[in-house]
């Protein structure tokens, strides 16, 4: 499932090994783990495999350790789920051969304001790992390129602007980071096949 999202097979793998993506059974779900700081599973978020539209969070999941990829760094990346996560991490892994370099999270989803909702809280994710990483200066936002997501990134840059540098960088082409990915992946594969006609002519 993850593969034909355009994951990195070599992420896919690493993320099995350190226990943050497993396949769950009887039903095949895709499962993104989010560990507090003990180490304990505090989070948890499913996602069918089947093409059903299947997916949420397990009971009594904290949001606060949605799926993330917690290193030392500098500059956060957040981004609205799991999968544009991985879809980031594997675009940078093509750029740079490295995909671990700084901290990223994922927020469980975003929702856009309304009359009765004006205003959008930090989420609980991102509070939890500004908090816990002191070393951050600047937020790079990678969220959807649709209403909630460009309110969402808006709301957050309001808030948090006075006490970093905010980079708004939704995905240049796509409504969402894996939409990209796969659009890189198909020019990739269209210029394979272009490379390859060129060099055998019938």
């Amino acid at each position: 499932y993850l593969a034909g999202r355009g994951i990195s097979k070599s992420i896919i793998d690493d993320c099995i090994n350190e226990g943050i993506v497993y396949e769950s059974l009887p039903y095949h779900n895709c499962i993104f783990v989010g560990f507090d700081h003990s180490g304990k599973a505090a989070y948890a978020f499913y996602r069918a495999t089947t093409g059903e539209r299947l997916m949420g969070e397990a009971a009594g999941s904290d949001k606060r350790y949605s799926f993330r990829i917690d290193r030392a760094g500098s500059t956060l990346h957040v981004f609205e789920s799991a999968i544009d996560l991985l879809s980031y991490a594997t675009i940078m892994k093509m750029r740079t051969g490295e995909w671990r370099a700084e901290p990223m999270v994922s927020l469980g989803g975003v929702y856009a304001p309304s009359p009765n909702r004006p205003g959008i809280k930090i989420p609980a994710a991102l509070d939890n790992a500004l908090q816990n990483h002191p070393e951050v200066k600047t937020i790079a936002l990678h969220l959807d390129n649709d209403y909630a997501g460009r309110s969402a990134a808006k709301s957050i840059a309001e808030q948090l602007q006075d006490r970093y540098e905010i980079r708004n960088e939704p995905p240049p082409s796509g409504k969402d980071c894996n939409d990209f990915l796969m659009i890189i992946r198909q020019r990739n594969r269209s210029r394979q096949m272009g490379v390859a006609r060129y060099e055998h002519p019938r």
